[in-house]
């Protein structure tokens, strides 16, 4: 009798923990779709492989959506002509899903026209997607109405750009007159890129738009297909002297029209010094007292904007006419990092500074009683990120004896 009592203990036991496992009572265990990624418009063709991304949540977690189902019917009729799956595995048990991280929620899969609807592969059609988990459980189903047609990539026809960007123009008004036989709402996207002939490197800019909106994009009427681009002083940092600019448009079928060029003459003018907080004297501390410390700093004054600041540095020579630091620059900083006494990096980082991204550059001098006394002369430098250095500008600091 007594083993009988055991054993239903046991299996009480055993039923109690399976019931800790199960979800709580009033909290779903349906899987859910938050997000379809796909363009709405497919071109016919064999070779051109869309890629699908489908988003999804489960309250038991990721791992217990099992995949995520995928249904294709043709308007008007509604059977369905076509049906497969995405996945979330890496690409790894089906090479050429596109799938990228395996386990992430994101159900991934490539699909042709043609495959989806081979020899015909023309008109309307509805996807409908549901996500199932290991259980069986399947959320709501999310449809997306995609046109399958041929399809002409958009024209640049006129670029209007100038052929020099001087800073105190403070604006640049870029314009590209675009044309696609589907129509002016068939163009997606019109963006460009720099390119530095001398080194090759290439760099995204920024959009283009025609939605009248002249005070941001500087655009003057939506819809006429001239899109336009305000650009202000930050598309010359680091930038100096002749760059091509690389235009292209994209339309919603995902096709890119030939690049057209345009050459402009970028200048970008040598920063200079603002106010400059640097002690004429300081007196050196007893034998045996600790060290002073002082702030020293450096306002700079970039045309181009703080972005383009590429360092801010002084070199200290000592009375008796060598260099401090073994000859190295004394880096000042912009970061709003209070001081660290054991700020381990070299050059240092926590140098005291009181805001970041102020325009004011700081160093903490530190002053020990070991220090020489005498004039020492700092050296100051602004250098940007297109190679400017401004003129040095010099401050005497002389050491005193201790009082």
């Amino acid at each position: 009798m007594h083993r009988v009592y055991v054993s239903i203990i046991a299996a009480g036991f055993m039923c109690l923990m399976a019931c800790k496992e199960d979800t709580p009572l009033g909290i779903s265990q349906i899987p859910s779709v938050s997000e379809v990624r796909m363009t709405d418009k497919w071109k016919p063709n064999i070779s051109n492989l869309y890629k699908i991304e489908v988003i999804t949540n489960d309250p038991q977690g990721l791992s217990d959506v099992k995949t995520v189902l995928l249904q294709v019917r043709r308007e008007p009729d509604t059977g369905t002509i076509f049906q497969d799956s995405l996945f979330d595995d890496g690409a790894f048990l089906h090479l050429n899903d596109g799938d990228v991280f395996a386990g992430d929620g994101v159900f991934t899969n490539r699909f042709s026209t043609e495959i989806i609807d081979p020899g015909t592969s023309r008109g309307n059609y509805v996807f409908s997607f549901v996500a199932i988990d290991q259980g069986g459980n399947k959320s709501g189903t999310i449809e997306r109405a995609i046109l399958f047609s041929d399809n002409a990539a958009p024209v640049i026809r006129q670029i209007s750009s100038p052929d020099t960007f001087n800073v105190a123009l403070q604006d640049l008004l870029l314009m590209v007159t675009i044309t696609d036989t589907n129509g002016q709402n068939d163009v997606q996207r019109v963006y460009f890129e720099s390119r530095n002939p001398a080194t090759g490197v290439q760099k995204y800019e920024g959009d283009l738009f025609d939605d009248g909106d002249w005070e941001n994009s500087g655009d003057v009427k939506a819809g006429d297909s001239v899109f336009t681009a305000r650009m202000d002083t930050g598309i010359a940092v680091g930038k100096l002297g002749h760059f091509e600019l690389l235009f292209k448009a994209e339309d919603k079928f995902g096709e890119t029209s030939a690049t057209e060029s345009a050459m402009i003459y970028i200048e970008n003018l040598v920063p200079e010094f603002g106010d400059i907080d640097v002690p004429e004297s300081l007196n050196r501390p007893a034998p045996g007292s600790p060290e002073i410390r002082r702030l020293i700093t450096v306002q700079v004054l970039n045309p181009e904007g703080l972005a383009d600041v590429d360092s801010v540095y002084f070199y200290s020579r000592k009375p008796d006419s060598t260099l401090a630091n073994n000859g190295l620059p004394f880096i000042l900083r912009d970061n709003g990092l209070p001081f660290d006494p054991n700020d381990q990096n070299n050059p240092p980082v926590a140098v005291g500074d009181n805001r970041a991204s102020d325009g004011i550059y700081s160093f903490s001098l530190i002053l020990y009683p070991s220090a020489d006394l005498g004039t020492y002369r700092f050296s100051f430098y602004i250098r940007d990120k297109a190679g400017n250095l401004s003129p040095a500008l010099t401050r005497d600091l002389d050491i005193l004896p201790f009082e």
